[in-house]
């Protein structure tokens, strides 16, 4: 795992959470809840989790999620990737929706609280996915090899979060967080070819259920198969092309733009100006 530095840690995850919607904090007011007595606690040691783990594929993307990015979370060039993309949101040319931008801007904080999270947790995936609903509903996914008894007392016991199964939907869980405590609902997918949890806001994780279980994927112009097609790199992500209308020249076709973003370079494959965006030189 590729550890970044973060200025707020678990107990202050509310951060997270208003960054997760595009919500910047002021400078100098971090929110501190008061620590649960499950975060506070001294936990005995448990068996760890299988580490690396990524996606499968990626056909369970839902066809109508707005923004779908894939980060190579143990990739050792993802900090300086994450620059380079923060670089790219400042750029006139790539004329990125508002979400979007402040969506990437954000990522190391989220990250850095994810960080929190998967060492509570006992796991360490290779591979994150943050999709945005059509509604703007943000998730976590992560592939996982824990156990689903396992991974349920986990949460049960950091944070006091309850996974119950769907009796309808076998291999499904949700676990529903409270505004003044842990403030994320947490979701966990047994799947043929392998385990997805999720973590979203608090309050939205049977919409996000049902969004992922509902919405058609794999479809021929899907973000999945779209990022699929990508070549490998720190960081990759897809918009739908519905929300590109800043740009001077939007896309006239339905697929999904790409964006590719290495440790020193961009490349997105919509036309604002003319010109197909790329990052400037840097200085020798």
């Amino acid at each position: 795992m590729i550890r970044r530095p973060s200025t707020v840690g678990l107990t202050s995850a509310m951060v997270f959470a208003s960054l997760s919607l595009g919500c910047r904090q002021p400078p100098g007011e971090a929110l501190t809840p008061p620590k649960t007595p499950a975060q506070t606690a001294v936990h005995e040691p448990s068996p760890a989790c299988q580490v690396g783990l990524r996606f499968a594929s990626y056909e369970w993307l839902p066809d109508d999620a707005r923004l779908a990015t894939s980060i190579q979370y143990d990739d050792p060039e993802l900090p300086a990737a994450l620059t380079t993309l923060a670089r790219m949101t400042e750029a006139p040319e790539v004329a990125l929706p508002v979400f979007a931008a402040l969506d990437y801007r954000n990522l190391p904080m989220q990250l850095g609280n994810l960080d929190r999270m998967f060492d509570a947790l006992g796991d360490s995936p290779a591979e994150l996915v943050e999709l945005h609903s059509p509604a703007g509903e943000m998730v976590w996914m992560w592939p996982s090899a824990c156990p689903p008894a396992l991974l349920a007392a986990r949460v049960l016991d950091r944070w006091q979060v309850m996974l119950r199964a769907d009796l309808e939907h076998p291999g499904l869980r949700l676990g529903a967080g409270a505004a003044d405590g842990f403030p994320f609902d947490v979701i966990t997918i047994g799947a043929l070819d392998e385990q997805r949890v999720g973590l979203t806001r608090v309050g939205h994780g049977p919409t996000i259920v049902t969004w992922l279980r509902e919405s058609a994927r794999g479809g021929e112009d899907g973000p999945g198969r779209a990022l699929a097609k990508l070549d490998p790199a720190p960081i990759r992500s897809v918009l739908a092309t519905s929300m590109l209308t800043t740009a001077s020249t939007p896309p006239t076709d339905e697929q999904p733009r790409h964006i590719r973003v290495t440790s020193s370079d961009w490349v997105t494959d919509w036309v604002t100006d003319g010109v197909t965006s790329a990052p400037p030189p840097s200085p020798n």
